[in-house]
């Protein structure tokens, strides 16, 4: 099985989000790879009955195909990720880039307005003493306590 045979197989096991590209992916290759798996099926330890069934097999062809029929009827794009907010609470849906650490910002190219953007649960989580948080000023000063330190009153 190809390395992403088996990421693909890792995702659809941990159940995480598929796009509408990577499951009509899925049908093209579900649908090469029947037949070459129907000729030689009863050789367990084949490269093509490994990867057919890496992938779900039938069960899995006959879930993407649906799944497709419905995403295209709904007219429904399915889109990969999670919605963004700015510091202050505002959902992000303008273009982003990310910086040098690979955080994402706003903005399609950085530039002295690029805003750091979060994931809702990050801004709902209190900050920690001495920790940065979610909107904190710009050039205020961050003491570092270390987690060993933190609730110790020693």
């Amino acid at each position: 099985m190809t390395l992403v045979g088996k990421r693909r197989a890792a995702d659809l096991e941990a159940g995480r989000p598929l796009s509408r590209e990577t499951i009509a992916r899925m049908v093209s290759y579900l649908s090469r790879a029947k037949d070459v798996y129907e000729q030689n099926k009863s050789d367990r330890t084949s490269c093509s009955y490994i990867a057919y069934k890496g992938w779900g097999g039938e069960t899995a062809l006959t879930w993407a195909e649906n799944k497709l029929k419905q995403i295209d009827m709904a007219g429904v794009e399915l889109k990969e990720g999670v919605p963004h907010y700015t510091a202050d609470g505002k959902l992000w849906e303008g273009p982003t880039h990310k910086d040098a650490s690979g955080r994402l910002m706003t903005g399609a190219t950085h530039s002295e307005d690029s805003e750091y953007l979060y994931h809702k649960e990050e801004l709902e989580q209190p900050s920690f003493p001495g920790g940065s948080y979610a909107g904190e000023p710009a050039g205020k000063k961050k003491k570092y306590i270390s987690p060993s330190l933190i609730g110790n009153d020693k």
